[in-house]
């Protein structure tokens, strides 16, 4: 059951990251991709849930790593202004990889927050005696 979970996690991922790519979707397509941004993080949830440690370290430093490293493509994003419109290009699409729930959902605070949680969450979780 739970590598179901983490494989739905996965397609949720992929298909979130489609998503992310359409421009400025309005109206319905904008209601789906604030709800396929949102409904990322329940298989995520699910496996906090279970309260096992091996899925709460798994979650915990993958939830670090998409913090740290969507905050540094940010920096380098901002930083590609000098640079070439390719390079600013290729680090939107390395971006949209990396952060595929907050590109997708492009309400940031949202899936930072869901990030921020599970980094807090798991990271309670692996520290507590069970």
């Amino acid at each position: 059951m739970k590598n179901k979970i983490w494989l739905w996690w996965l397609y949720l991922a992929l298909f979130c990251c489609i998503l992310g790519f359409i421009p400025e979707p309005d109206g319905l397509v904008k209601a789906l991709t604030v709800l396929a941004g949102v409904s990322f993080f329940i298989p995520g949830a699910i496996l906090l849930v279970q309260g096992n440690r091996k899925n709460c370290r798994r979650i915990f430093f993958i939830s670090l790593a998409s913090l740290v490293l969507t905050t540094l493509s940010i920096i380098l994003n901002f930083a590609s202004i000098l640079m070439p419109r390719f390079w600013g290009t290729v680090l939107y699409i390395v971006m949209g990889i990396l952060s595929t729930p907050m590109l997708c959902c492009r309400i940031w605070v949202i899936s930072l927050f869901g990030w921020a949680c599970f980094l807090v969450i798991s990271g309670f979780r692996m520290g507590k005696k069970t």
